[in-house]
């Protein structure tokens, strides 16, 4: 054997080579080894080239085997073998709050706004009311598209090979001789394991490139002919660039004063002592192999089955419309503390009714079908209402031309605490008693304003436990 079958190196084959050469009867014939010879060039070549299909050999078999892959694109392609879709990352996402100037729905990934050389970005449909207060949660990047020509109507998977497709991204498809594209219904899965974006029409996938493989139904009898493809149609996907290099921060010069959606200036950013209002969240790495090599046999071993509460707490609300047609305002739940394989669920319906025995039993007999054997299924318990005293002392803005009525004064400001009733489990205390001030600051006709609750009013609710406004006082400071 002219080499070692253990020799990997270039020096340890090169050395392999020789000995070989050296070993025939006429070896001494070989006399060229001097560092510039002809023939030790030749060796040379040889060893290089054995060397180098050794390793590509050696990191093929690894390369194979998701435990022990080193590059990222194995890992994610192990993982989809698994049924495991592997995260691609988010940029940073800024919650502002905002007071429109008009009633406008703002459709997910839409430019709002400009954060330094970035745009701020909706990260979902958004429905802004004319004069409320509220929240609208921006990522900050840029968009990216990338398009497939449909190259027949047959069942197609599209690959899309951009190597920065963030986690958020819509998907759009024109019809031959279509004018504009059309977005396709977009729903988050019901089965977070399997990190999949969902919606009845396609699947998608992250793929070993980078970018995302798009598996679409194509099926007219189910009832969406707008969303079928045909041969010459073009399949776009715009998304959200992932900022790999990490430098978007947090600098609140960048944060701009209004919001535009179009040529319209639809909102004005609230500030609080001439800063702006606003939660920030940072930037979500894409999954590493480390990360991929835990979940991806979680997702094969699960499948489509629920495991741990947040997941229950997920697929709650859904299952509750479903049974009950109505919507459900929120879902909470806790680990059992003293059997943490049990979970405890509660639920707010929008219209604070409660779900009838007959209703809950159908709820648990749909989440038991998502439930991993061995895991105990989940209790569900109705929410307790505690009522919410509250005083507020308002000094009024001297400013003139700003009219209010004591009418209007109540309205608003209800409106400001609302947002805070029908969520299960909230802080009561004077974390939120100064939330509420910044935002009561904000109406025009007020100066300084000053909350406060009443003694009884527990500083923290239950997991099953919500606010309702029971009594609002409002007097006028001096």
């Amino acid at each position: 054997m002219v080499i070692d079958p253990k020799s990997v190196s270039f020096e340890a084959i090169k050395s392999d080579i020789l000995s070989y050469i050296q070993s025939k009867p006429n070896g001494q014939m070989w006399i060229d080894k001097y560092a510039g010879g002809v023939g030790n060039t030749i060796i040379e070549l040889c060893s290089g080239l054995a060397a180098y299909l050794q390793y590509s050999i050696a990191a093929a078999r690894r390369e194979s085997y998701l435990m022990y892959c080193v590059a990222r694109s194995s890992a994610v392609a192990e993982g989809q073998f698994l049924g495991y879709s592997a995260y691609r990352g988010r940029n940073p996402v800024i919650t502002l709050s905002v007071t429109p100037f008009e009633t406008v729905f703002i459709p997910k990934l839409s430019v709002v706004g400009v954060y330094g050389s970035y745009y701020l970005i909706t990260i979902q449909d958004t429905q802004l009311t004319g004069g409320v207060i509220q929240s609208i949660n921006l990522v900050i990047g840029n968009i990216g598209t990338e398009t497939i020509q449909v190259p027949s109507p047959d069942l197609q998977v599209f690959r899309f090979i951009s190597s920065d497709i963030s986690e958020d991204l819509i998907l759009l498809i024109t019809q031959v001789g279509a004018s504009s594209s059309t977005t396709l219904a977009y729903q988050e899965i019901l089965n977070p394991i399997a990190g999949f974006v969902y919606s009845q029409y396609y699947w998608v996938m992250s793929n070993a490139m980078g970018g995302i493989d798009c598996m679409y139904l194509n099926d007219p009898t189910a009832g969406y002919t707008q969303y079928a493809y045909n041969t010459g149609a073009t399949i776009e996907v715009q998304y959200v660039e992932l900022d790999t290099s990490g430098q978007i921060a947090l600098k609140m010069g960048s944060i701009p004063q209004n919001l535009a959606f179009g040529d319209n200036i639809i909102a004005y950013i609230n500030t609080y002592n001439d800063v702006p209002v606003y939660i920030w969240q940072p930037a979500i790495a894409p999954d590493t192999p480390d990360v991929i090599r835990v979940n991806a046999p979680l997702a094969h071993e699960t499948q489509a089955l629920i495991k741990g509460r947040e997941d229950y707490e997920k697929l709650l609300g859904y299952t509750i419309e479903q049974v009950a047609g109505k919507s459900c305002a929120c879902t909470n739940g806790i680990d059992n503390p003293n059997t943490p394989a049990i979970v405890y669920l509660s639920y707010i319906m929008s219209d604070q009714s409660l779900l009838s025995a007959f209703q809950k039993s159908q709820v648990l007999a749909i989440l038991e079908s998502y439930r991993p054997y061995g895991v105990q299924p989940p209790q569900l318990y109705d929410p307790t209402a505690m009522g919410w005293i509250a005083s507020v002392t308002i000094y009024y803005s001297a400013s003139l031309g700003i009219t209010y009525t004591p009418y209007s004064v109540q309205a608003d400001i209800t409106a400001i605490f609302n947002q805070y009733t029908m969520q299960l489990g909230i802080m009561m205390g004077d974390q939120l008693a100064r939330l509420l001030e910044r935002q009561i600051d904000n109406l025009p006709y007020v100066e300084v304003s000053r909350v406060s609750f009443d003694p009884t009013t527990p500083t923290e609710l239950l997991w099953n436990e919500y606010a309702t406004l029971q009594q609002l006082t409002i007097t006028t400071g001096t």
